[in-house]
Order: C-alpha cells, then structure tokens, then sequence
C-alpha cells in the first residue's frame, strides 16, 4: 500500500517537482477501485516520457484493483459467515423443537375384511419402505459426519497458515 500510495503521488505530480509523500502534511486519500480505475484511464490516455514508468504504474494500479476487489469479495463472504453465526442459536432452537415434537401413531389403511395374506404383503412393502428410509437417513448423518470433520481440518490449516505469516510475492 506505501508502495501504491508513493506511485499515486509520484504519478500526479508535475515534472520535475517533488511530490510530498503521503505521511507529509494531509493524510492519504483512500484506494477504491474506482479511483485507481480512473487513475488508470489517466494513465492509458497520457503519453509519459518515460513510457516504462508508466507502464509499471499501470500494473500496480491493476493489481492493486484486483486486490482491492478481492478484498470486497472477502468482507461479504466473512459478513454472510458472521449473519449465520449469529442466527446458528435460534435456527437450532426452532430445528430441535421440530424434532422434539412426538411423532403421531401410524395409520393403519387396511380395511377390516382384508385377509391376512394381503396385511402381510403390505406390511412386508411397508417395512422394505422403512428400511430405504433409514438407509437415507444414515447417509445424510454420515455426510454430516464428514462435514464436520472437513470443517475441523479447514480450520486448522487456517489456523496453521494465518501463524506462519503471510506470503507475499509483491515485495
């Protein structure tokens, strides 16, 4: 950012002039993707006498842009993470009063007449029935299971990463 900050003020000045540096006198303007933008078309459209300078200025603008984007990207990403934290309490609450809820007895659509050999059809579809129904039910808990377990494992590389510094290939 000093970096970004010094070229901004290298690149307005005039020729010949010594531009302040941003801690000197009023403090910086703050970077936003639209004035770099606009800081680029300035450049594109102005022929420098040093058309190497200006065309390091440009990338820097660039990549500061896509940085800066990048980092808009992030403040909504951790702003959704932050909203379904602080609702996670009352979304378990309703969840937990669902379950909790008692199940009504199973209704019983045989007629009286039936013979006992078509209840014991029924009952055995009605029992293949169940057992896919648990077999599901397993599966979506074990790809709970997993989920946790993958969430543990990303944080601790977060974790991980977030100590060991930060890598950056700018310098």
């Amino acid at each position: 950012m000093v970096v970004l900050t010094a070229a901004c003020n290298l690149s307005a000045g005039e020729p010949g002039k010594d531009a302040p540096l941003a801690s000197e006198g009023a403090p910086p303007a703050k970077l936003t993707v639209e004035a770099l933008t606009e800081r680029v078309k300035q450049l594109e459209k102005a022929g420098a006498p040093d058309e190497e300078t200006r065309k390091k200025l440009i990338a820097t603008y660039k990549a500061a842009i896509e940085q800066l984007q990048q980092a808009d990207r992030h403040k909504a990403e951790t702003a959704a993470y932050l909203e379904a934290i602080r609702t996670a309490p009352e979304r378990i609450k309703v969840t937990s009063d669902a379950l909790a809820e008692p199940v009504p007895p199973p209704q019983i659509d045989a007629p009286p007449d039936m013979p006992v050999a078509q209840m014991q059809l029924a009952l055995a579809r009605e029992k293949a029935q169940l057992a896919t129904v648990k077999a599901a039910l397993k599966q979506l808990e074990d790809n709970g299971k997993q989920r946790a377990t993958r969430r543990l494992a990303l944080w601790s590389l977060a974790d991980s990463s977030v100590s060991a510094g930060p890598k950056c290939s700018c310098r």
